[in-house]
């Protein structure tokens, strides 16, 4: 039996009784809420990791929050979950690929109004004007 199958096997056991969030983590590129939760059963730590690969700076918090509780809905379980917590992260997580994107736009933008030479072609001669 592999690892990750035996994980598999462990989180479709999992009952609420037997989960407990311990903290969040934020993974920025690509965009990611990680989650570490408590197994006080067998004493074990386990990492899951939400994924919001289409996520832009356009997106809006609360589209990310419905995709998310569609997408893991044993992890976002009212009684459990702090879901001003997971708001706060996606905000974080919309403001700051906002700002890549904005950056990824100045740099373009200032690439496209340097001139632009082919390889190999000489710029054209500039003759000096003489003082007078």
């Amino acid at each position: 039996m592999k690892a990750a199958d035996k994980v598999k096997k462990d989180v479709a056991e999992l009952s609420l009784s037997d989960f407990h969030p311990k903290r969040f983590a934020l993974n920025y590129d690509p965009p990611m809420i990680i989650l570490e939760y408590l197994v006080p059963s067998t004493g074990k730590l386990y990492h899951h990791k939400m994924k919001l690969r289409r996520l832009t700076g356009s997106s809006t918090v609360k589209e990310a929050m419905t995709y998310l509780q569609k997408r893991h809905p044993l992890y976002f379980v009212p009684s459990t979950m702090n879901k001003e917590q997971v708001t706060d992260l996606l905000n974080r997580l919309i403001y700051r690929l906002k700002q890549k994107e904005e950056l990824q736009a100045s740099a373009k933008k200032e690439n496209e109004e340097k001139p632009m030479f082919k390889a190999g072609n000489a710029l054209p001669a500039v003759e000096d004007a003489e003082p007078e």
